[in-house]
């Protein structure tokens, strides 16, 4: 066996002015750049096997967008790209992808591939001999569970700061912060970090990668040197990084720079701490999760039609703190997906590619569509064979939110069918025995 190669590279995808931002429930045309957006990769070659990860500062990874990628790979004869995790830090202060693929190059996205296309290719010839080690920290001080059980017995999403009706969080958070480590020559050549966390600090019409941007700036400061840092977002469909308990304004990009150098300082820490190398043998594998779309019923696509009956449309930028207000302008926002959402996709069934890269017996990365809830990450990393598994989402394409199957009746907007989303309850079941069985074969 020979030893393990490891390649990196990045590119700048900022988009131009007046590309409409993602993330919310109005368009947002941006009005200039805070930092930057990038296309990180990190390749593995061993004994003649390549596989990696492909890592864009956007919203979400788009079917579309990954196969078009694929495809243009496949043109510059790189015959490794089904075997790369291709996915998203999933900043909301980045173009709107979900996009039909004629309207993409208004946004800029083909320029997005064909920086991506060029990444890939430097992080080839970047391969060098490398060493992995990997350590895992107790510490998300930055992370909640952004789904409340209220007083009156319902679950609201983002229900505001200092709600007096707030019962108790729905759920947990997964503090589990996992640093992976590589050297090339003895120097730290770069850094993958696996952080349950949502990307949406900032709000507003200016370009941002958000915190990532940060913990990668901060840990070359620290270092010296400019190291590449991919975030490898975990599970964080029902996480975010409200403390609804202060009174503190957490949406700006200060927040962001407070979160990212948080982190840096956490990812310090981590690789302080005792590391475990990495040893053995690279193994790459995937999977196809057919995802059903949920049905709909006439009384519930009548009731949303009665919805958009009632006057006109609302202007101004909505967030989901609306919606926990019963805002009209969100209201009819999912008033409208549902309609659509029932007219061209319920009741369908949607492929979906789950990857995963083994290194030995002891790492493996998995990855996920979409945004699942963070009980999916936890239940993954609990039955995977490996000691360690670093579960990826936002990769493979859009999936929208994954909910735990008692979600769907208690409340909160995750669960609401939107267009390109809208999962049934038997998703995350399905997802979490598809990415164990994954996992499963390549131990």
């Amino acid at each position: 066996m020979s030893d393990l190669q490891t390649g990196f590279s990045r590119a700048v995808i900022t988009p131009p002015l007046g590309v409409g931002l993602a993330g919310y429930f109005s368009p947002r045309p941006n009005t200039g750049v805070l930092d930057d957006l990038f296309v990180r990769v990190c390749l593995f070659r061993q004994d003649g096997h390549t596989t990696g990860l492909v890592q864009w500062d956007l919203l979400e990874s788009t079917s579309w967008m990954v196969d078009e990628l694929r495809s243009q790979l496949a043109e510059v004869e790189i015959d490794y790209a089904d075997d790369l995790v291709i996915g998203a830090t999933h900043t909301h202060t980045a173009p709107e992808v979900r996009l039909a693929r004629d309207a993409a190059h208004h946004f800029g996205l083909d320029f997005v591939l064909r920086q991506t296309v060029a990444a890939v290719q430097s992080a080839e010839m970047s391969l060098a001999p490398s060493r992995i080690s990997v350590s895992t920290v107790v510490c998300n001080p930055f992370a909640f569970n952004r789904r409340f059980w209220m007083k009156d017995g319902t679950v609201i999403t983002n229900p505001g700061k200092r709600n007096p009706d707030i019962e108790r969080p729905e759920g947990d958070v997964d503090r589990e912060i996992t640093v992976l480590r590589i050297t090339q020559g003895g120097r730290l050549a770069g850094l993958l970090a696996n952080i349950v966390n949502h990307t949406d600090t900032i709000g507003g019409d200016l370009v941002s990668a958000d915190w990532p941007g940060f913990l990668e700036r901060e840990t070359s400061r620290r270092l010296g040197w400019q190291v590449p840092v991919l975030t490898l977002v975990g599970a964080s469909g029902n996480i975010n990084h409200f403390d609804v308990t202060s009174e503190l304004d957490q949406a700006s990009y200060e927040e962001s720079r407070t979160i990212g150098e948080g982190y840096a300082r956490i990812v310090a820490q981590a690789m302080e701490a005792e590391a475990s190398p990495c040893e053995g043998a690279l193994r790459s594998a995937s999977m196809e999760l057919p995802f059903h779309k949920r049905e709909i019923s006439p009384e519930v696509l009548a009731r949303a039609k009665a919805v958009m009956a009632e006057g006109e449309p609302e202007e101004g930028v909505f967030t989901s703190e609306d919606l926990a207000k019963g805002a009209p302008g969100v209201l009819r926002y999912f008033a409208q997906q549902l309609i659509q959402y029932a007219a061209e996709e319920a009741g369908t069934i949607i492929p979906f590619r789950l990857s995963a890269i083994a290194f030995g017996n002891d790492l493996a990365i998995v990855s996920l569509p979409g945004e699942p809830f963070t009980e999916i990450g936890q239940a993954i990393k609990q039955a995977s064979p490996f000691a360690t598994t670093l579960v990826v989402t936002n990769a493979n394409g859009y999936a929208g939110y994954v909910c735990m199957p008692e979600c769907y009746e208690r409340g909160g907007y995750e669960p609401l069918p939107v267009e390109h989303g809208g999962g049934g309850p038997d998703m995350a079941p399905a997802m979490i025995q598809a990415a164990t069985d994954l996992l499963t074969s390549l131990a």
